[in-house]
Order: structure tokens, then sequence, then C-alpha cells
């Protein structure tokens, strides 16, 4: 079983990313636990029922902090997968820096969306 946080802005497909949520919605149905490391004001409000989507959810700590509490706290997970983005191209994200730093595996939203993590 792993656990996977997912950004929202420029990863999630409504933000302006690749990643649909009939993935997510798949990989819960797999018995996977899904969570949101970004943006999760608008999620909340364009996901009917993200309460039923998601257990976890990062609301205004660092991502790399949130991420190494999860791997703390949650350490029967066999996988800890973030799932982001490098940035828009005038922005840079901190999705994968902060991934690296609290030791979980970081996939590229396109990658993902491609099947190839």
């Amino acid at each position: 079983m792993n656990l996977y946080l997912f950004d929202v802005d420029h990863t999630l497909e409504f933000a302006g990313g690749p990643v649909k949520l009939e993935q997510l919605a798949r990989l819960k149905n797999q018995g996977h636990t899904i969570g949101i490391c970004g943006n999760w004001a608008p999620f909340c409000l364009v996901v009917e029922n993200w309460h039923q989507l998601v257990s976890v959810m990062n609301v205004g700590v660092p991502k790399d902090v949130f991420m190494r509490e999860l791997k703390h706290w949650l350490a029967r997970y066999d996988h800890f997968v973030m799932v982001g983005n490098d940035g828009d191209g005038v922005t840079i994200s901190a999705d994968r820096a902060a991934a690296e730093k609290a030791g979980w595996e970081f996939v590229l939203e396109r990658d993902f969306k491609e099947g190839l993590a």
C-alpha cells in the first residue's frame, strides 16, 4: 500500500495540469491512500465529496515538513510518492525539492498522467 500526495496547481487537470481526478480515484480503489499537498482551497471547492477521495491534506505547513511528518507517523506504507510539477515556466515549483528533502519519491505530473510511474 502506498501513500500518494498530489500537488494541485499545474498538476491536477482542473488546475491547469494533466492529472485527472479519475486517476486519483483509481489509486484509492486499488487500496492506496491519497492526499493533497498543495493549494487545497480550490480542490475543496471544485471536487465534490473531496473528503471521500483524500485522507490527508496539507493546510499551511511547508510541504517538506508535512511529508516528513507523514512518513514518520505513517511508516506502515510501502512507498511514499509525491506527484507534482517543476513549475509553469514562470514560477519555480518546490515540489521536487520538498519530496527529496522529506525522503519521498517524486513523480513529475506528466509522467504520472502517461502511466510512466
